[in-house]
Parts: C-alpha cells; structure tokens; sequence
C-alpha cells in the first residue's frame, strides 16, 4: 500500500480533507446497492451508518469516504437558488458550518468527476455530478450527466422502479419538480442560448398534464410554475387549465389556494401576450382576495390583510380607480375595528439598583463632574455589536424571527412590516434584521433613561439649579460646538434640564449636522461634498 492510500493518522480529521487515494480505494455504491427510493436524505443516512459501520471495524479511511459522500448528499438543496443551489446544512453560532460545494478541492472534484459516469444510482450521480460542477464549472461534461440523471430518476418513479422515500408520496410532488427545475437551470446555464433538451421539456409537460388529468392542485401549482418559468408549453394553454382547477375549486374558507391557481393564471396569460384575459383574472384574483376578506369578517386582522392584498392586485389594471378607492375605505373602517383586538403586553423591571447607582455617581458633585457622569451614563454600541445581540436575541425567539411582523398606527393602518426570515432572500432578511436591531435598541434606550439619564436629569437640576449662565463656560470649552453657536446649545440643553424635552429637541437637533461636519472639518475631512 503507498504511502498516501494509507489510513490517516488522524481518523477524526474532517471529511472535506479526504484525499484523491482515499477516494480512489472505495466503490462508493456498495452501501447503496439496491437503493430504489428518490430521496438524497435516504442515500446520505445509508453513507453515514455505512461510515460508523467502517469506523467500527477500523478501516478509517474508509469511513472517512463515507462521511465525505454523507457531506455531499446532505448538504442542504436549493433548486430555485441558480448562483447557490447547495448550501450548508447546518450552521452553528460561531460561524463554523456543514460542508459546502466550495469545500471540494480542485483534486478531489477531479477524482469525483472521473468516477460519476460509472455510478448506476441516478439519485446519487445527480447529487455528486451537480456538486462537483456547481464546485468547478469548468468540469463542463458534468452539467450534462446531472442533467440526465436528474431526468432519469424522474422517469424510473413514473416507471414504478423509484419509489418516494415516504409514504403517500406522488409523481408530481415537490421533490419531483425540484428536480427537473434543477435540470432545467442547468441546462440553461451550460447550454448558452440552446433550447431546453427536448427530454427536460418532455417531463415537465407530461408532470404538469398528470396533475391536471388527476385535479391534483399541489403537484399542478409546482409543475405549471416550473413549466411557465422555463416557457416548456404553450402559456395560453397552461393559463386555461389553471382557470379551469379554479372554476372547479370550493372557493369558500380557503382563501390562498384559489388566489394561487387565478394569479398562475394570470401569469400564463401575460406571458402569452393576451392582455385581455390577462386583466380579466388578475380582476377575478383581487375579487377572490375581497371574497375572502368577507368571509373573515369576525376577525378584522385577517379581513385587513386580504383587502389590502385586493388592493395591490387591482393596482395591476387600469380603470380600476373606483373600486381601489372603494376597498381603502373599507379597509379603513376595518383597520378602526381591527384596534380592538389588540391586548397590551408587557413586564416590569426592577431598576431601583441602577437608579441608587447613578445618585451615588452623581449626588454632591460639582456641576462639572456631575455632567461628566452624566456623559459616560450609556454609550452606543458599534453596528457589529448590535448586530451580534440581535443574532444572540434570535436563540431564545427563533419563532418569532420567523414570521413577519406588521406596525399599525393608532388607527389601525399598516405602517410598516417587516418581512420575517421564513422564505426570505438575503434582502429581506437584512431588512428584518434592521428592524430587529432597531426594536431592540429602541426598547434599550428606554430602559437606559428610565433608570439612569432621566434620574441624573433630575438629581442635576435639583443640586444645581440649571440656568444658561451656568452652562455656558462648559459649553466653549467644548469641540462639538462650533464657535458662534454656544448660545444656541446653552439654551437647549438648559431647556432639556429644566424638564422642557419638546423645546429641547426642536433647538437641538437642527444643530446636529453642522457640529459633525464642524467635527470632521477639525478632524482634516472634506465637508463641503
């Protein structure tokens, strides 16, 4: 045995450190053989009792294979991500992760690549030849044996000689359709301008035809989806059928499923230049949404948010003024009523230690030495930081980052919402991590003054007696003020002192853009941009 095909010195090293000799030793499909079920997550249990099996026995190299390929056909799938189809499958709090397709070394995807033609499981030759070619895409010739195996195993369930991992599973299931979507993005991407291969295009069409023949609505949403996206079919004729399972529907107490098949209809409609149909179901759709808002009118949350969506909807055609303007008003009525539903929430907190803590600080100081605690009362974190509390915040709350969550103001009127992480794409989930961080600094900021600058206000104020005269002297010695304005930031600051926040704030803020620019000028920065 030469030197590199002999078992590591080290056998819990990490399996995306497996070298090309390890690889080349072991018939990846051993513990696989005989494997009927088109399930990645079935082949990667079976590679990971194969790995403890071997590890048990000894034979770590071989173990250490076997985890390699678990890595690779668990790692998380994402078929409507083109850039990032595969992602970790798990990532910790301190940013360490499960393996990725990045991970594969040049040398061990050549290895891969050379042995993926030979493997009979398509399952597991989709998954290691879209791996690899996802990891390098120079490896060309694996972006068309994906798309092959991908449509092979497709065509051995509807042939009965692949079975879905789980019970009750069908032919055009979620599964089914990430597949072929799978395929089609990457014979779009390796083939330029070349049409889909006619076999793609022959399964998606015939998936979409088996879910309407049989009525069976989830498998028809995803196949029609699919087909409309990659323009497989005649859209008229997919808009028809989706028309045609809506007419078909109970369209009453399930107002999602009927918005879903007349918008896909809609769709097909627009894609197939038809605009006269296409206004006539994108009306029928914010209809439906009004109908269901009706159906929801003991709950005046629900009723809002299916109005509001008839809204968006109308604001897709022309000459639908009236009709906005009828539903705004309704939904303003609703958002009245909807004000009622709401219950106060809340809890208290002992701040009494913090409050004692600042009068120690601050209690028989000079004026000086009383502002200078003051100052040092509370300083705002840097972004990291608050971005780090956040993400510490979610572990406690993972739910509730979950789901969106909408402000109303007192009316009852949306104001804004923020998107939630469930099925958000990196934009909103930035955006629902500002929101959070603004949340929680808002709830911080309120404990800081209640317990510790709104204590050392009134304790100052008390001592000291607050007047302009007394502010002023400390007010020039300072490099936030521009000279020419400490009688401006005196009044202020003797206003906020006195108790005055409203005056306070409206001499204050206006003059917070010149002190920093006069900051920076000092500081030898440009401001005259």
């Amino acid at each position: 045995m030469s030197e590199a095909a002999e078992p590591p010195e080290d056998h819990r090293r990490r399996v995306s450190n497996v070298t090309p000799a390890e690889l080349d030793q072991v018939d990846f499909e051993i513990p696989i053989a005989g494997l009927n079920v088109i399930d990645d997550q079935a082949v990667a249990d079976t590679f990971r009792l194969a790995s403890q099996d071997e590890g048990a026995k000894g034979n770590a190299s071989t173990s250490l294979v076997y985890g390699f390929l678990q890595a690779i056909t668990e790692m998380h799938f994402k078929p409507d991500d083109r850039g990032e189809p595969f992602g970790p499958r798990m990532v910790l709090a301190d940013g360490s992760r499960t393996m990725i397709p990045a991970d594969i070394s040049a040398k061990v995807g050549a290895t891969l690549a050379a042995k993926v033609p030979g493997l009979a499981n398509p399952i597991f030759r989709a998954r290691v030849a879209d791996v690899v070619w996802t990891s390098n895409r120079k490896l060309g010739t694996l972006a068309g044996i994906a798309v092959d195996a991908y449509c092979e195993s497709v065509e051995r369930l509807r042939a009965g000689t692949l079975k879905h991992g789980s019970d009750g599973g069908d032919v055009t299931d979620y599964d089914v359709v990430a597949r072929l979507r799978r395929a089609c993005h990457i014979a779009s991407q390796s083939g330029g301008k070349s049409p889909l291969p006619d076999r793609i295009k022959a399964l998606v069409n015939a998936t979409r035809e088996d879910a309407f023949a049989r009525r069976y609505k989830h498998g028809f949403l995803q196949s029609a989806a699919l087909d409309l996206d990659f323009r497989v079919s005649d859209a008229a004729a997919v808009a028809r059928e989706a028309e045609t399972i809506h007419d078909e529907l109970e369209t009453r107490g399930d107002g999602h499923k009927p918005l879903a098949f007349l918008e896909l209809s809609a769709r097909g409609f627009r894609l197939a230049h038809d605009k006269e149909n296409e206004d006539r179901l994108t009306l029928k759709a914010a209809e439906s949404c009004v109908l269901t808002a009706a159906d929801l009118a003991k709950v005046p949350m629900l009723e809002a948010h299916w109005l509001t969506r008839a809204i968006a909807i109308l604001g897709r055609v022309r000459a639908q003024k009236d009709r906005r303007n009828e539903l705004r008003k309704r939904l303003i009525d609703v958002q009245a009523r909807m004000m009622d539903e709401f219950v106060p929430i809340g809890h208290t907190v002992d701040v009494r230690d913090v409050v004692e803590a600042v009068e120690k600080q601050i209690s028989g100081k000079t004026l000086a030495e009383a502002l200078f605690h003051l100052i040092g009362l509370h300083r705002s974190r840097d972004p990291a930081s608050l971005r780090a509390g956040v993400m510490e915040q979610r572990k406690g709350s993972i739910l509730a980052s979950m789901f969106s969550t909408g402000l109303h103001d007192k009316s009852g009127k949306l104001k804004f919402q923020s998107p939630g992480l469930a099925g958000a794409d990196q934009e909103d989930q930035e955006q629902t991590l500002r929101f959070e961080i603004i949340q929680s600094e808002d709830r911080t900021r309120r404990l800081i003054v209640g317990s510790a600058i709104e204590p050392a206000r009134q304790l100052i104020e008390a001592e000291h007696a607050i007047t302009m005269e007394k502010l002023f002297p400390l007010i020039q010695q300072s490099p936030f003020v521009e000279p020419g304005y400490e009688l401006v930031f005196a009044q202020g600051m003797t206003r906020w002192f006195n108790g005055d926040s409203i005056s306070a704030t409206s001499i204050l803020v206006p003059q917070l853009e010149n002190a920093l620019r006069y900051l920076l000028r000092n500081a030898g920065h440009d401001v005259s941009t």
